[in-house]
């Protein structure tokens, strides 16, 4: 029986051969993983069959939702009609019925929680919900066939096609998706789970869609058919098909943004008839099918480490009793994480297909590496150059081929020369792009997160931190981090933030959100101040702490107060930043034996530092108000600025002590309310 949805004109499907005569293909299969959120860990190593409808026969799974509990598709009733079904193991095989009693029918995408289907129902793109059942979403062509692909995470956003022309739909209506320039179709099989971008395809092109807005991604000219199915979560892999010259010929295909597009063969053994239906999340494992001889088809799982396998071997090899079936024929959906499939396969014994979802040990796949051989070690500054080794969507992702700034390394990563500090290099983040770093906490505990950045745009950036076990799912740490202005690419800050971080082994990614800007380093450490001394040092005025030489001892101070009485001949240096907690006038006060200068810069600049305190003869421990000169001038600061502070002691001789404190804006200005705090601070690290 031809399935009318294969897109006419189009003859992706038609070189298929199989025991089934419905073997064409529906243009939504390959859609079913785009309505998702990360699976939860699953238990591997087994194989349920759908079943069929009671008074039926032949299922086929076209969509399994991202907890890998349900199961949308097409079956057969006995009068030879198809309805669309959805599946649980608690409730089986349900059939959803029809419109206006429609003999073709199916369900082709799911939401992430799988209470939302979309498919179609005789000519018209259907949406499900339990409450609602299948409700039309109307046409934009009079008398049009639509069909609907795919749906978003949430249920909101469905994408489609009518007559072949494109379409988007929410809950405000049908929109039209653009169609490329030079072509005069669309089918977009697939989108991602936050809606951001379609994948599909246009004449002899995959495409991408970002908002309506359509972009040729890879072009096969010299084929004779080429179909998008499967979309990654960040929309930088697509997968499909391309139909070769002859019509019995075609191979999986997947497009890998800033790279480009790899076709994949087919089975050993097979007669190179292939597709990529579906990918998981991080676009690095496909299901599909293949042949086995000139007339059967075998569901097939891939990585680029073992390229195309035939599932059943898979499987096999785990453990899994397949003695139910004769074959399993197709593979249509992958769980985001990879450890639940849906299918189809034929019973063994009989001619009968019926759907399956199976679930499985997730196929290894291509790990970042640290770039030194050893995982950085947090607290402690990382430069961004030295990101993971894995390459392309492994220790990095990049939108562009290529090192357009040509320093350092050259894989895709763009990486400029700078002259930030000592100089070195920085990398260049646009939007979307990532770096992944393996990183060793020593302790669990809340940190400071910090960047040295620069943009010269106008406006702010973005950039995003994700944590967590390498090879396992990502979670936000950080979900968006302004990167100011600073009116040049060669003018550096520092941009901070909270972090709580647990310990071990684990993988850092720093995302651009929104760009571009460079980054020249991150680094991690604790809250409050850094402290240097320099020891058997004579005399009591800070010009004689010799601060152009090595210190003899580091540490990090909770607030701006140190220890009293604690040697001779000795002189301190405490260094930070002070991130400002309430906009308004603060006044500071500093008191210290002998002698002591605080300086500040209303930036995170050490040199445009100014002096706006100090004491040349010794006060008492906390002794405020001896001389004029301790006390500061009210100074202007707004909410979540970052200032540099330094505080300069000498020792000579005695009794010693500094402190420094302030009063913020409404408070007392005749004495400090208090020692400025920990929660404020953050060490300068040279």
């Amino acid at each position: 029986m031809a399935d009318r949805r294969a897109a006419p004109g189009n003859n992706t499907h038609a070189h298929m051969k199989s025991n089934l005569q419905h073997r064409p293909l529906l243009a939504a299969l390959g859609a079913a993983l785009a309505a998702g959120t990360i699976l939860q860990p699953a238990l591997a190593g087994s194989i349920t069959s759908v079943g069929d409808f009671v008074d039926g026969y032949w299922s086929r799974a076209l969509a399994i939702s991202a907890d890998g509990q349900t199961v949308a598709g097409t079956a057969y009733l006995l009068d030879g009609s198809r309805h669309a079904y959805r599946w649980t193991s608690a409730t089986g095989i349900v059939d959803l019925g029809a419109l206006n009693a429609a003999t073709d029918n199916g369900l082709a995408a799911l939401s992430s929680n799988g209470s939302v289907g979309a498919g179609w129902s005789g000519i018209d793109s259907v949406r499900w919900t339990a409450a609602g059942g299948l409700s039309p979403l109307g046409h934009r062509i009079a008398g049009s066939t639509s069909t609907a692909t795919a749906m978003s995470g949430d249920g909101g956003t469905i994408v489609g096609f009518e007559n072949l022309v494109p379409f988007k739909w929410t809950s405000s209506g049908l929109v039209a998706l653009g169609i490329p320039a030079g072509e005069t179709t669309g089918r977009p099989g697939a989108i991602t789970r936050d809606a951001a971008f379609v994948g599909g395809a246009a004449g002899l092109n995959l495409v991408r869609w970002s908002g309506t807005t359509p972009t040729k991604v890879a072009a096969f000219a010299a084929d004779a058919g080429v179909s998008g199915f499967g979309i990654s979560d960040d929309g930088a892999v697509l997968v499909g098909q391309v139909v070769h010259p002859g019509g019995n010929s075609a191979e999986g295909v997947r497009w890998v943004e800033g790279v480009g597009a790899t076709l994949l063969g087919d089975v050993v053994g097979g007669d190179f008839n292939s597709v990529a239906f579906s990918t998981t999340a991080d676009g690095q494992t496909l299901v599909g099918f293949g042949s086995t001889t000139s007339f059967f088809s075998t569901a097939t799982i891939w990585t680029s480490a073992t390229g195309w396998q035939r599932l059943a071997d898979v499987l096999a090899a785990q453990g899994v009793d397949l003695s139910y079936w004769d074959s399993l024929d197709e593979a249509t959906s992958i769980s985001p994480d990879g450890s639940v499939i849906a299918g189809s396969g034929t019973v063994a014994g009989t001619f009968n297909q019926e759907a399956f979802v199976a679930r499985l040990t997730p196929l290894p796949v291509p790990a970042p590496a640290p770039f030194t051989g050893v995982a950085k070690a947090l607290p402690g500054r990382v430069q961004t150059e030295d990101y993971d080794k894995g390459g392309q969507l492994v220790g990095y992702f990049d939108t562009t081929a290529g090192n357009t700034g040509g320093a350092y390394r050259t894989d895709g990563v763009d990486i400029t020369a700078n002259s930030d500090g000592a100089g070195g290099t920085a990398v260049t983040l646009a939007t979307r792009e990532w770096l992944d770093y393996s990183v060793n906490v020593a302790t669990a505990g809340n940190y400071v997160l910090r960047f040295r950045v620069s943009r010269a745009a106008t406006g702010a950036g973005a950039l995003k931190v994700s944590t967590g076990p390498a090879n396992a799912s990502l979670t936000p740490l950080v979900a968006s981090l302004a990167v100011p202005s600073t009116g040049s690419a060669s003018r550096y800050t520092v941009i901070e933030t909270d972090v709580a971080l647990v310990a071990g082994n684990q993988l850092v990614r720093v995302q651009c959100v929104t760009g571009d800007f460079n980054v020249n380093w991150l680094e991690v450490t604790p809250r409050g101040i850094r402290r240097e001394v320099w020891t058997g040092v004579t005399g009591d005025k800070v010009s004689q702490i010799p601060v152009n030489r090595t210190p003899n001892s580091t540490d990090i101070l909770a607030t701006t107060e140190t220890p009293q009485n604690g040697a001779d001949n000795y002189g301190t240096r405490l260094r930070g930043y002070l991130r400002v907690p309430t906009t308004g006038a603060y006044r500071f006060w500093v008191a210290a034996d002998d002698s002591s200068e605080l300086w500040l810069s209303t930036s995170v600049d050490p040199a445009a530092k100014s002096r706006i305190a100090n004491n040349n003869s010794y006060t008492g421990f906390r002794q405020w108000t001896k001389f004029g000169s301790q006390k500061s001038a009210a100074i202007n600061l707004t909410a979540g600025q970052l200032c540099y502070i330094e505080i300069l002691q000498k020792e000579g001789n005695g009794s010693d002590n500094l402190s420094v404190g302030w009063s913020r804006p409404g408070q007392a200005t005749s004495a400090p309310t208090e020692i400025i705090p920990t929660a404020v601070l953050s060490p300068f690290i040279p």
